[in-house]
């Protein structure tokens, strides 16, 4: 990896208002969310579920708790009122009021008294691997009767004043439809990788469906209920993925600026600037130096100086492949024995074997598979050749933007590259803030340059604007 790292930048985010928190005057580099980038696929893990009996049923137990915590919130809801549309998927037996479990455990006493819920469980608790897609399909089927059992559930304890009854289809049908399901399931002990791509046309097709009833119905005033009814089961299956990693936040640099088309488009048409990082190297690769959260005390979260690597994305490596239900990392050790391992009569499922015990061989597994999800991006950017700091936390929460904006030491800073097209004026004010900063800072020196576009390479170049000469001077007493 190079000497310097390169940081597009756009000006007004690097100056602020009147400077006022703007990244050169405040020294941070921003961590951005995965859904701050402008890739959807940031991240993205090829998750599948393979496990036995056990892991499964607790599975579909989980579900029915988040979607009973789901239908409360509805219950509680005010006229209009617009739905959060998001599962509660930490819910558990383990943090959950007396109240709550009990609950639970009518509602799930009420299911597991029906045989067809039962073969259904056994049907899916198949010696395979589960995609996405077809497990999104089994919580689809079993949606509308959960529901179903769940309002009738809360009119029996008086938590509904009167029973509700929007379902599609009534509750004959609904079973029917979940026996059926669980005969096709049990004859497809293995799958062709054609019959796996019918449970993916199966999913667009109950999406078309979901999109024409809503464009049918005109659900204003009823948003609420249409997420419940229809948008639940894949809210679920998307957000359970919450408990096999903490949240993940990144910085992006690139080893050149030298590309006409990313100045173009991380550049602001050649209006923003560049950012020249000097790095710094170890055995363990290169590195910067930022303040960052590293624990925590009664004050909140405390900050040290650590030092972030740059990881190299891959545009070559497939995403990678990860078991849900060995990579529950996310989860403190109780939950996942009460939760997710145990069964009725406290036997544990051998899928929690190595993370239970947490053995070096699993850990080491969870990490490189999570690094490998966070630095593989598609062909089609490899023209970035970005690296990436990468900040997470099992301690600490990450989401408020103002912990997630980390300062780097000055001298990091070797210097700012001026776009082509970056105006005088925005020029002007950067140097007179970096001006501030030699000052406040004594740096004595503080490099400037001029892209330029380079007719024999064919690319983008940069030359120092060495009459720019800024930077601390004692004898002068700037």
């Amino acid at each position: 990896m190079t000497e310097f790292m390169y940081r597009f930048r756009p000006v007004d985010r690097l100056l602020g208002e009147n400077y006022v928190e703007g990244e050169l005057q405040e020294q941070y580099i921003f961590f951005a969310s995965p859904e701050q980038l402008n890739d959807p696929l940031e991240g993205y893990k090829d998750i599948y579920f393979h496990g036995d009996r056990i892991v499964w049923k607790n599975l579909i137990k989980h579900y029915l708790r988040c979607l009973i915590e789901s239908s409360i919130d509805f219950t509680c809801a005010k006229a209009g009122e617009l739905p959060v549309k998001k599962a509660g998927v930490f819910a558990s037996a383990v943090y959950a009021t007396e109240a709550m479990n009990n609950l639970n455990t009518y509602i799930f006493s009420k299911l597991s008294n029906e045989p067809i819920i039962n073969e259904f469980i056994s049907a899916i608790s198949l010696d395979r691997k589960v995609r996405r897609w077809e497990l999104i399909i089994y919580v689809q089927t079993l949606h509308f009767y959960f529901l179903d059992i769940i309002f009738e559930s809360f009119y029996e304890k008086g938590i509904l004043t009167e029973p509700l009854k929007y379902f599609p289809t009534d509750r004959a049908s609904t079973l029917n439809n979940i026996k059926t399901s669980a005969s096709i399931i049990s004859s497809k002990a293995q799958l062709t990788a054609e019959q796996e791509l019918d449970f993916l046309k199966s999913y667009q097709a109950n999406n078309e469906r979901m999109l024409l009833t809503k464009l049918r119905k005109d659900g204003r005033g009823r948003e609420y209920w249409f997420f419940l009814l229809f948008e639940y089961p894949e809210t679920f299956c998307r957000d359970i993925e919450k408990l096999m990693y903490p949240d993940w936040y990144t910085a992006c640099f690139m080893s050149s600026c030298s590309d006409s088309s990313i100045w173009g488009s991380y550049g602001g048409n050649h209006k923003d600037v560049c950012l020249k990082f000097r790095t710094q190297t170890n055995s363990n690769g290169t590195y910067i130096e930022l303040t960052a959260p590293n624990g925590q005390d009664r004050n909140g979260i405390t900050k040290g100086q650590v030092g972030f690597k740059f990881y190299e994305v891959s545009y070559e490596k497939d995403f990678v492949n990860i078991d849900f239900f060995q990579s529950l990392g996310h989860l403190p050790m109780p939950v996942l024995t009460e939760t997710w391992f145990a069964g009725e009569n406290k036997q544990l499922s051998p899928c929690g074997n190595e993370m239970l015990s947490e053995s070096d061989n699993w850990r080491k597994n969870y990490w490189q598979n999570f690094y490998h999800a966070a630095t593989v991006k598609l062909r089609a950017w490899n023209r970035e050749k970005e690296s990436r700091l990468i900040l997470t936390s099992s301690i600490n929460n990450l989401g408020n933007a103002n912990d997630r904006k980390l300062r780097y030491n000055f001298e990091s800073l070797e210097g700012i590259i001026f776009g082509i097209n970056t105006t005088t004026e925005n020029k002007l004010k950067i140097i007179k803030c970096i001006e501030q900063q030699c000052k406040a800072l004594q740096r004595t020196n503080f490099s400037f340059y001029q892209a330029r576009y380079d007719e024999q390479s064919r690319e983008i170049n940069y030359y120092k604007l060495e009459s720019i000469k800024v930077g601390f001077s004692a004898s002068s007493n700037q």
